[in-house]
């Protein structure tokens, strides 16, 4: 293969997105380094983070003596099981504080839910309260048995 002339080979990640060559199927950036997964590598955690991985790791003491070389998470330099991502809020506010955070919108909350349910309740109730009114208009003779055809728009000719 000629590797000189495709377009990743360049520098140029723009070039690199438009490569077209058929042994350049998956293009990446990490840290800034741009890597071109051939037709035949192996793509995989040993590519990813094996002992050729460009990325920062973690370089926290195991209990064998040597430093972890899981990848590091960006804020602390450190991996997940070595303090790089927070465990979550313990106490009571701390979880209020989270909950509130993670509010979208109102519409989905037990008291929305619930408001909802009551409006739709009380139409209900009203709607069952007019449907009696009518009838009881209609046996008085107050209301035309078929009063709202009136409302009805006239059907085209």
């Amino acid at each position: 293969m000629d590797r000189g002339s495709c377009a990743s080979d360049r520098g140029s990640w723009n070039a690199a997105l438009d490569c077209r060559r058929k042994h350049c199927y998956i293009i990446t950036v990490m840290s800034g380094v741009v890597m071109r997964f051939e037709k035949g590598n192996e793509i995989g955690s040993a590519t990813r983070f094996g002992p050729d991985w460009a990325g920062e790791r973690c370089g926290a003491r195991t209990k064998a003596g040597a430093s972890c070389q899981r990848p590091a998470v960006k804020r602390t330099g450190r991996c997940t099981r070595h303090g790089g991502r927070s465990t979550g809020p313990r106490t009571a506010e701390g979880r209020a504080r989270i909950a509130a955070a993670q509010l979208k919108h109102g519409r989905l909350t037990k008291e929305a839910r619930a408001e909802a349910k009551r409006r739709a309740q009380l139409g209900r109730e009203i709607r069952a309260e007019l449907k009696q009114i009518e009838r009881w208009a209609v046996s008085e003779g107050l209301l035309d048995r078929n009063w709202k055809d009136q409302f009805k728009p006239p059907k085209p000719t």
